[in-house]
């Protein structure tokens, strides 16, 4: 069935913005007035109805006069975008799902950075992760100001879909959004604009702010990691000899892992197994590395803190402030490995700890813990950082005989 528009003539904007919706009442007219709302006043919005059956088309309705309305049967998010960029006239455009948010000068930050840099075809800026249940901010992501394309590297940065801006011309010779893809359509669309040749310029104007739900992993995670597996062997076959068998391996056998550990949460052990065999036949020493067996562990338990977690911010906060207490440039390169492999394994540790503790396992909290501190040596936080995570951990009658005790770990540590 073909997508029905309503479209009001008007002279070809500047930019246009496709928001698709499907059953999403509650946050849909605050995406459209966000998106109307914007400083630039050349814009078009484009709302996709992508068979919605609660109360969204009632108040798709009200905007009738002030955006282009797409209805179609449901398809999914892919099809919905393509919908919405056959349905536009702008020069460039962006998209925005309708739990998300605008900077109210986002479009017109993005659509001038674009009009100075003739060159550039995609605009990224960073974006503030905002918890649905309380509306705070759990992270903001910044990004560098500079030019990047595929001679940079083999891989396109990563940014959340409200975060960029694309001109017409770059999305119409890729082909778009692949409309079969229920997941990883974003990855998809950013390595074909990579290998096409697409220049990237990131600027670190905060433009959006996106929606995480607790629970992200609910669903089915090996279906959404073989979507991405689908387009990570596009993206080698697109990239040819540009990308080395060795970095090809490590990304394959990092999604395999992923698949593998989707399969467990399902209970299908089979499979599981045959995915892991998979991930170790592209990288044989996959487990010898600790995010590997961090990420197992927090598929099976989601409790479990990973680095820049947004499931779990007052984790993930203390694992990068510990990760990152690291002075590489004043180090020598071997130095420098032996002390990276030591801050992950001290992250790793203190991470158990963690969860031991909310597990209320407190020897084997404390035990993590002081592996942790062993590990991280002379390079732990400030002590006043330090007594407070550590007080959290084992309580304030053993804080001090820990504290006392560190400067006989840093030294042990250093021999």
């Amino acid at each position: 069935m073909m997508a029905e528009v309503e479209v009001n003539a008007q002279k070809r904007p500047k930019v246009s913005i496709i928001i698709p919706v499907y059953n999403d009442e509650a946050h849909v007219a605050e995406a459209i007035e966000r998106a109307l709302a914007q400083t630039l006043s050349d814009v078009e919005v484009v709302v996709v109805n992508d068979g919605s059956t609660d109360g969204t088309a009632s108040i798709l309705e009200r905007y009738r006069d002030r955006v282009v309305i797409v209805t179609q049967e449901n398809q999914g998010a892919g099809s919905s975008r393509n919908a919405g960029i056959r349905a536009s006239c702008g020069e460039y455009l962006c998209f925005l799902d309708s739990d998300d948010r605008f900077a109210v000068d986002k479009v017109e930050i993005q659509a001038r950075l674009l009009d100075d840099n003739p060159d550039i075809g995609v605009c990224y800026g960073s974006c503030r992760a905002v918890d649905a249940r309380n509306g705070t901010t759990i992270k903001t992501t910044r990004v560098e100001h500079s030019r990047l394309d595929r001679t940079m590297g083999p891989f396109p940065p990563h940014y959340p879909t409200p975060g960029f801006m694309v001109r017409r011309e770059w999305l119409e010779r890729v082909g778009g959004y692949d409309s079969k893809m229920r997941f990883s359509m974003d990855t998809d669309l950013r390595f074909k604009l990579w290998a096409a040749g697409c220049r990237f310029m990131p600027h670190r104007d905060v433009v959006a702010f996106y929606t995480v739900r607790t629970g992200s992993l609910s669903g089915n995670p090996a279906e959404q990691w073989a979507m991405h597996l689908k387009a990570l062997r596009r993206h080698f076959e697109a990239m040819g000899d540009a990308i080395p068998q060795r970095i090809k391996d490590e990304h394959l056998a990092t999604t395999w892992l992923r698949i593998a550990c989707g399969h467990l949460i399902a209970s299908d052990v089979e499979r599981a197994m045959k995915s892991f065999k998979t991930a170790l036949e592209h990288e044989p020493t996959l487990f010898e590395r600790y995010e590997s067996w961090a990420l197992v562990i927090y598929y099976l338990d989601p409790t479990f803190p990973l680095p820049d977690s947004t499931w779990f911010p007052k984790f993930s906060e203390v694992w990068q402030r510990i990760a990152s207490f690291v002075d590489r440039d004043e180090m020598e390169p071997e130095r420098r490995l032996r002390h990276n492999e030591r801050r992950k394994r001290g992250a790793l540790a203190y991470a158990i700890a963690r969860r031991a503790f909310f597990r209320k396992r407190g020897l084997q909290a404390r035990w993590w813990l002081l592996r942790s501190l062993v590990f991280l040596g002379g390079k732990c936080p400030s002590d006043a950082h330090l007594r407070h995570i550590v007080q959290t951990i084992i309580g304030p009658l053993l804080t001090n005989l820990v504290v006392m005790a560190l400067p006989i770990l840093r030294k042990m540590k250093r021999r």
